[in-house]
C-alpha cells in the first residue's frame, strides 16, 4: 500500500486539497485550469553498482 492510498480510501484527499486551496487563497494565490498529475518519489533499496 502506498502512502497516498489511505488518503484516497479514507476519503481524506478532498479535505487535504481544500485545506491547500484555503492556504493558497489566504496568500492571494489561485490555481486555475490545472489538470492533475501523480508524482511518485518513492525511495527503494537497490543493489549497489560499481
Amino acid at each position: 500500500m502506498s502512502v497516498s492510498q489511505p488518503l484516497v480510501t479514507g476519503d481524506r484527499l478532498d479535505d487535504l486539497l481544500a485545506f491547500i486551496n484555503e492556504q493558497l487563497q489566504s496568500h492571494g494565490l489561485m490555481i486555475k485550469g490545472i489538470t492533475g498529475a501523480v508524482i511518485d518519489a518513492t525511495l527503494i533499496e537497490s543493489a549497489a553498482r560499481i
